[in-house]
């Protein structure tokens, strides 16, 4: 592979930094799949408004959640880069709390509108069951 940039090959100088990116990268854990069945992609396989309503809604109650579970901090290379990591961590670390506070509160808002737009799903479902019955029934006198 050739890299060039400005119209001059800096091949040789940026292997280093690649192969050094590629070693850190192999180190790292593996991101969380997400299943098929939870990604926002299914939307496209529904067929009809309501069954695309039905995975709209199980999606919504799957991701409602608000977490504070540690993650990589992105940072510039060097050893500024290195010095802000270490101050974000102990910030987060010390901040953590109240963070935590914080999200458990989203996470019965976001818990509660999502049982409400199920239930409220589920009433208008009776309803037009409901009135199809009573037309049916009307259009049998």
């Amino acid at each position: 592979m050739k890299i060039i940039i400005n119209n001059q090959d800096r091949t040789a100088d940026m292997q280093e930094r690649i192969e050094r990116g590629m070693q850190e990268h192999a180190q790292r854990p593996p991101p969380v799949e997400v299943p098929a069945e939870l990604n926002a992609l299914a939307l496209r396989d529904a067929q009809s408004h309501a069954e695309y309503q039905d995975t709209f809604i199980r999606l919504i109650r799957y991701r409602d959640n608000v977490d504070t579970m540690p993650f990589e901090i992105p940072h510039r290379g060097g050893w500024r880069g290195k010095c802000a990591v270490w101050v974000k961590t102990k910030l987060w670390t010390l901040l953590r709390y109240q963070h935590d506070r914080i999200t458990f509160r989203q996470n019965l808002i976001n818990s509660l509108y999502s049982s409400a737009l199920e239930y409220e799903r589920e009433q208008r479902r009776a309803e037009a069951a409901r009135l199809e019955a009573r037309i049916a029934a009307l259009e049998k006198k």
